[in-house]
Parts: C-alpha cells; structure tokens; sequence
C-alpha cells in the first residue's frame, strides 16, 4: 500500500506463523497495512535492523528510536540488548552475571566459554547473527567441564550469539566477536 512521505515513520512487522505482516504510522499508533507475504520459516527466527542510502558510495545516518521485540515464551529469546552494529567494533561490553563469559573477547581463533554459576556445560550452539547455527558442540564431547576453550578460527570476522546448555537444564548466551 502507499507510505506516506513524512518523516519520521515507525514501522510494525508481526509474525504469525509463517505470514508477516507489515504497518507503518507517523504517531506509534493509528497502525496502517501496508501488506503480508507467506514465507516458510523455523519457529525460531532473528531480528535485526537495516538502513541504506539506496546510492552508492553514499552514507545513510539514521536513528531508531522505540525500538522493541517481542516473542513468543515458547521460542528462543536473546537476552543481549547491547548491539553495537557490524562496523567499528572495538571490544565487546562486558558479560553480565546472567550470561556466559567469554575470554579473549574479541578473538581471532579460540576462546574460552565459561559458566556464570554452577553446572557443567553438556552443549555449545553458535549462531550468526542472521540467526543460522553455525556449529554446535554436543554432550558427549563436553563431560563434566565448566570451561570449554572453542575453536572459532573456521569462522569468519563478525559477530556471533554463544548458547550454552548446562547439566541442570538452564541456558546462557554471550555475544562474541571475532576480528582478524
């Protein structure tokens, strides 16, 4: 449907099942369709924001602002809210009691997952940020450790999710960077 010019604009997209929806108003209410598409997709999906100058060798300097995500309890939630982008990472901010700690971060080729509390990881899974898995670490190779060293010089420079299980069934997740 049409999109009205004014700026600025907030945009809605909302799943529900494999049908997304998308809305667009100029007060954060009042919500307009501007269409759905069917796409198959896994129940578990990621999020991420985008902008373009839509000209070549132009920078787009943009600001979001209201920016929320909301899912459903029965799907994987990440608890990172400190997203610095793709572009200028210099270290990552530090890892809270809630999550997994990750040391050397960034790194080039290994790096040593640890839990924040008691258990033993029993299952490693690292994600793209596109939300694809990458490489997952299984039970049987990981018995009784608290610390696993995590081989990620097959990866490329980027920002990946790090989600651990552990013996009493509880899961952690970190953000990890690799540069070269």
């Amino acid at each position: 449907g049409p999109v009205a010019s004014s700026f600025p604009r907030y945009l809605r997209l909302v799943r529900s099942g494999d049908e997304i929806a998308a809305y667009t108003s100029s007060t954060n209410g009042n919500w307009s369709l501007l269409g759905s598409r069917t796409i198959q997709m896994p129940n578990t999906i990621y999020v991420g924001l985008a902008v373009t100058s839509h000209d070549d060798g132009t920078l787009n300097l943009s600001e979001f602002d209201a920016v929320s995500v909301q899912a459903n309890t029965n799907s994987f939630q990440s608890n990172i809210s400190d997203f610095d982008g793709f572009a200028g990472i210099s270290s990552a901010k530090a890892n809270t009691s809630d999550n997994i700690v990750l040391t050397p971060n960034p790194t080039a080729d290994f790096v040593d997952v640890a839990l924040p509390s008691d258990g033993n990881i029993t299952r490693i899974r690292v994600y793209g940020y596109n939300g694809r898995l990458l490489q997952t670490v299984e039970t049987n190779d990981l018995s009784k450790v608290s610390v696993y060293t995590l081989d990620v010089r097959e990866l490329p420079t980027g920002i990946y999710i790090i989600n651990v299980l552990n013996d009493l069934g509880q899961t952690y997740e970190g953000r990890l960077v690799i540069q070269r």
